[in-house]
C-alpha cells in the first residue's frame, strides 16, 4: 500500500486551521508493504509550513511505530522523503498569494524556492524508490526513511550542520580559489598535485598516531607503545616531503614511465612515494605485503614495460 499526501495549504500558524485527516486501515496479507510518502520539509525550517512540516515529520515516527506493532505480520513500513517532483499538482499557480511575487511565478518556482532545491525530480524516480520498498528487494527494509530529494538528502544536511557547528570541519572546506585553479583546462597530473599542495600549504594533510618505544626493564626488549593523540602533517611539509623524494629518485635514476614497485602499509610515507612517483611520471606499482611470491609475479611481469 502506497499512502500518499495531497497539496499543501500554505499557511502562518495565526492563520492555520483545523482540518480532519481522513484514516484508512488497510487490509494487509501477511509480508505485505506499507510505504508512507513524506518531503523533504519534514527535516526544513520553512516559513509558513510549520503544521505541514510537523506532520510530516511524524510519519517517520508512525512508520516506526506501525513497523514495531506490525512485525509479528511481517509487514514492513517504510517513508519515502521526496523533494518537489514534477507533477500536474506542482505546475498549477500557487495557492496563497502571500507567497507569489508580481508578476506571479509557477508554483514550481514557488516550491524550488521555497525547499531551497536547484531543480525537481521526475516521478520516475521517486516510483523507483517505492517500488523497491514494495518488492522483494525491499523485503529487509522496514522502520526506514528513505530520502529521493535530490542534493537535498541527509549527508547535505550534515554537511551544513557540520559547517556550522563545527570549526574543524568548517576549516576543512574546499577554497573556490584553489577549485577555479584545478578546474583549469589542459593540466597535467603533476601540476594538479602541485596545485593543490601549494593552494592548501597550511592546513594539515595527512596524520598518523603517535607512538614511543618503550624499553622494558625485565626483558630489555623495546616495544612500540600507542599514545592516544595524531601527528599531523600539513600539505607545505608534505610537498617538501615529496619534492625531495622526487629529485633523489630522479638521481638513481628513476624516469618517466619507470615502474616501481611498492611494499609497505599506508602511512604518511606511503603517501609521500607515491605522490613522488607521480611527480616524475613513474607508474607505481603497489604490492601486497602478506602475499607470496606466486601471487605477486603476476603483478609484476603484467606491469613490466614491453
Amino acid at each position: 500500500m502506497f499512502a500518499n499526501a495531497a497539496v499543501i495549504d500554505v499557511a502562518r500558524i495565526g492563520d492555520v486551521t483545523h482540518e480532519h485527516l481522513q484514516k484508512a486501515l488497510p487490509l494487509l496479507n501477511d509480508g505485505g508493504s506499507i510505504i508512507l510518502n513524506s518531503s523533504n520539509p519534514n527535516a526544513k525550517d520553512n516559513d509558513g509550513i510549520d503544521v505541514y512540516a510537523a506532520i510530516r515529520a511524524a510519519l517517520r515516527s508512525v512508520a516506526r511505530t506501525w513497523g514495531s506493532e506490525l512485525r509479528d505480520r511481517k509487514i514492513r513500513v517504510n517513508v519515502i522523503a521526496p523533494g518537489a517532483t514534477e507533477t500536474l499538482g506542482i505546475n498549477a499557480p500557487a495557492a496563497t498569494p502571500a507567497l507569489v511575487p508580481t508578476p506571479p511565478r509557477s508554483s514550481r518556482t514557488t516550491s524550488a524556492a521555497l525547499f531551497r532545491l536547484p531543480a525537481t525530480a521526475r516521478t520516475r524516480r521517486v516510483a523507483n524508490a517505492a517500488l523497491f520498498l514494495a518488492s522483494d528487494r525491499g523485503s529487509f527494509t522496514t522502520r526506514t526513511d528513505i530520502p529521493a530529494d535530490g542534493d537535498n538528502n541527509q549527508v547535505t544536511r550534515r554537511i551544513e550542520d557540520l559547517s556550522a557547528n563545527d570549526p574543524q570541519f568548517a576549516a576543512a572546506k574546499p577554497s573556490p580559489v584553489v577549485a577555479a585553479a584545478l578546474a583549469l583546462p589542459g593540466l597535467r597530473l603533476p601540476r594538479i598535485v602541485a596545485t593543490a599542495l601549494d593552494g592548501y600549504a597550511d592546513r594539515p594533510a595527512l596524520g598518523q598516531r603517535a607512538v614511543k618505544f618503550v624499553k622494558n626493564p625485565e626483558t630489555r626488549r623495546t616495544s612500540l607503545e600507542v599514545l592516544p593523540h595524531f601527528e599531523t602533517l600539513t600539505y607545505r611539509e608534505l610537498s617538501d616531503r615529496v619534492g625531495a623524494l622526487a629529485r633523489a629518485l630522479t638521481n638513481e635514476p628513476v624516469r618517466a614511465g619507470d615502474r616501481v614497485c611498492e611494499l609497505g602499509f599506508a602511512s604518511i610515507d606511503y603517501t609521500t612515494i607515491d605522490l613522488a612517483l607521480g611527480q616524475i611520471g613513474a607508474v607505481a606499482v603497489p604490492l601486497q605485503t602478506s602475499a607470496a611470491i606466486t601471487q605477486l609475479q603476476p603483478i609484476v611481469s603484467e606491469t613490466e614495460p614491453a
